[in-house]
C-alpha cells in the first residue's frame, strides 16, 4: 500500500474558543476496514479529533478518512 490519499473530512462545530481559553485535543481511531477495489486492496482509516475546553465543554470534532492504496 504505497500511497496515501487523503478520504474526506466531516466537521461538527460547537463555538469558537474564546480569546486565552485553554482548550484539548484528544484523537482515536474510529474504524479500520480494507475494501478490495478495481485496482486492488485498499485501507481507509477514520481517526476523529475531539476539541474541548479544560472544563470540558466541546468546541469542534473533526472525523478524517484517510485511506491507503
Amino acid at each position: 500500500l504505497p500511497r496515501l490519499l487523503n478520504g474526506g473530512y466531516r466537521y461538527e462545530f460547537f463555538r469558537y474558543a474564546r480569546t486565552g481559553e485553554r482548550i484539548q485535543r484528544k484523537s482515536r481511531y474510529l474504524d479500520i476496514r480494507q475494501k478490495d477495489a478495481r485496482s486492488g486492496p485498499m485501507v481507509l482509516i477514520d481517526i476523529e479529533d475531539r476539541f474541548r475546553t479544560v472544563a470540558g465543554e466541546p468546541l469542534l470534532n473533526v472525523v478524517t478518512t484517510t485511506i491507503l492504496r
